[in-house]
């Protein structure tokens, strides 16, 4: 029963926390309405989860061990920790960082054997996604200021359904890369995956005001073009890393596309303490939650 409510909670915290990098962009740009946007972007996490998030149940052999009840339970208690923590401060956080972070402090108290080869694909690929949608999004729109429109007003109507396309691509994502690592720690798949999506469905519209203009309205300026080309860019890092069986931080992996397309204008609009805060909140939590999933583990 523990295991069941903290799997809720977890899948809550997630889409509460990450619903700003999927629609605050559409939301803040006024092209559809908020509630409409949410609505739209639970279809895409559920989506998502049911289609392609057994993808992601390998996250297991990431340990040489059958985890037991009380050490899944540990692993999702840090995790939902974790998550408040980045409430309070209004900082998207991964809950794929969250999970594999565990699991590895886990196993150094206990003494399990790691799956150092797994491990070192999960590690590169957290480091080198980032800087590729990064980069990739600077060359896209490079590529774009190339092009000559000759009706500007016919360009701005093509952008608005792909900006609708790339956000609901990013909640898509967050279903099948990372809602289903909730699923993949239980024995009872079917049972989790319908409690992942009862969890999902109350953050979603319950929790996710707070955070939910944050990316969008107080970080960045929104222009259609690097809204898109950030957010798509972003989103097909991440689904590549679904498809190679690997979790990682959406919101990272979207958050640098956008830096991306920010810095590839003469003009910044960048708030650089609120990407500082970012940043901080990406290494300080995870080390945090290195610590705690440590220490708590030798007790038990």
């Amino acid at each position: 029963m523990i295991l069941y409510l903290l799997i809720i909670m977890n899948s809550l915290l997630v889409s509460a926390n990450n619903i700003s990098l999927c629609c605050s962009m559409v939301v803040g740009s006024r092209i559809i309405r908020k509630k409409l946007a949410i609505f739209l972007t639970f279809l895409s996490f559920s989506s998502g989860l049911l289609l392609e998030g057994f993808k992601l149940f390998t996250i297991k052999e990431l340990v040489n061990k059958d985890l037991s009840e009380k050490e899944v339970l540990l692993i999702l208690f840090l995790v939902m920790i974790s998550f408040l923590i980045a409430q309070i401060i209004k900082t998207p956080l991964s809950l794929s960082k969250g999970i594999v972070i565990s699991l590895l402090g886990l196993a150094l108290a206990k003494g399990f054997e790691i799956n150092l080869f797994y491990t070192l694909n999960i590690l590169l690929i957290w480091v080198l996604f980032p800087i590729l949608s990064f980069l990739f999004t600077i060359i896209a729109l490079k590529m774009d200021r190339k092009l000559s429109y000759k009706r500007v007003w016919i360009k701005i109507a093509t952008l608005k359904p792909l900006l609708l396309f790339s956000s609901f691509l990013t909640a898509y994502v967050i279903g099948s890369n990372t809602l289903s690592l909730l699923v993949a720690l239980s024995d009872d798949k079917t049972l989790a995956q319908y409690l992942v999506l009862l969890g999902s469905f109350i953050g979603s519209f319950f929790f996710s005001g707070r955070i939910l203009r944050f990316l969008g309205e107080e970080i960045f300026g929104i222009r259609y073009v690097s809204a898109f080309s950030s957010q798509t860019m972003g989103a097909l890092m991440v689904e590549l890393a679904t498809q190679l069986h690997i979790p990682v931080a959406v919101s990272e992996n979207v958050t640098s596309s956008i830096m991306g397309s920010m810095l590839s204008y003469k003009t910044r609009v960048i708030s650089l303490k609120k990407v500082l805060k970012l940043f901080l909140g990406w290494f300080l939590t995870p080390l945090i939650t290195l610590t705690l999933a440590f220490l708590l583990a030798m007790m038990i």
